[in-house]
């Protein structure tokens, strides 16, 4: 899979992006269009009742920042053969936007939910859809290998020149290497690598979180009304 580019791992992911989410963009345009969305329908209903719910429109609006990742054509062309360093900062921009969501879906689960931490919503939403502890591994993920951080035990700290590898081009999980589920900085010397997961999985992270949250919106009165409480007002 040497000359595989990475066009066809981009396409893949912004069909799985748009269809999950129900966004599309027309040719030409700078925005999504979320209209046919199931955030979208639940606006139209709270607009019945003479509101409007700005978490809805907002965090539609702010998933475009990722749209337009998925939309970049300039390294279509690229490969990890030398190309790595270019796309490794192209998967951080996107991590950086799925921290943000993800944190998002966190507080929003605990005002709705009236949970005691961010910890217990944490474990309330993975329930059914996600491994345990999958959300703070992603959080120390992004927060060790992608944010810039000069402290502690992280990529920034350690990084001499370290290669990074991608499951998307087929690359595995091996010994002396910095990967999801393996993130022991201590163990690390000159030849470790950075293995960075799929983009998909990024993304199927983000739309498990957005389902549910719509899922108990559809079907919990009180986490629905809990959520209008905060964030809707009188139209």
């Amino acid at each position: 899979m040497a000359n595989k580019k990475f066009r066809s791992v981009r396409l893949n992911a912004l069909k799985l992006w748009n269809r999950e989410l129900g966004r599309s963009r027309r040719f030409g345009a700078l925005s999504d269009d979320y209209s046919k969305s199931e955030w979208c329908q639940i606006q139209g209903t709270c607009s019945e009742n003479g509101k409007h719910c700005n978490f809805i429109c907002s965090y539609c609006d702010w998933l475009d920042n990722i749209s337009d990742q998925l939309r970049d054509e300039r390294f279509d062309n690229l490969s990890t053969n030398t190309d790595y360093l270019v796309l490794f900062r192209y998967y951080t921009r996107i991590l950086l936007i799925v921290s943000e969501i993800t944190q998002d879906f966190i507080m929003i689960n605990k005002i709705a939910k009236k949970l005691g931490s961010k910890e217990a919503s944490e474990k309330d939403l993975e329930e059914n859809i996600l491994p345990v502890k999958e959300l703070n591994r992603l959080s120390q993920f992004i927060n060790t290998v992608c944010k810039h951080k000069s402290e502690r035990n992280n990529l920034q700290v350690h990084n001499h020149h370290l290669v990074i590898e991608f499951e998307d081009f087929n690359e595995m999980i091996h010994e002396n290497q910095i990967n999801f589920n393996n993130q022991d900085w201590n163990e690390m010397n000159s030849a470790t690598t950075i293995l960075m997961p799929k983009l998909t999985f990024f993304i199927e992270i983000i739309i498990s979180l957005n389902n549910k949250i719509l899922s108990n919106i559809s079907n919990d009165t009180n986490f629905k009304n809990n959520l209008l409480d905060k964030y809707a007002i009188n139209c």
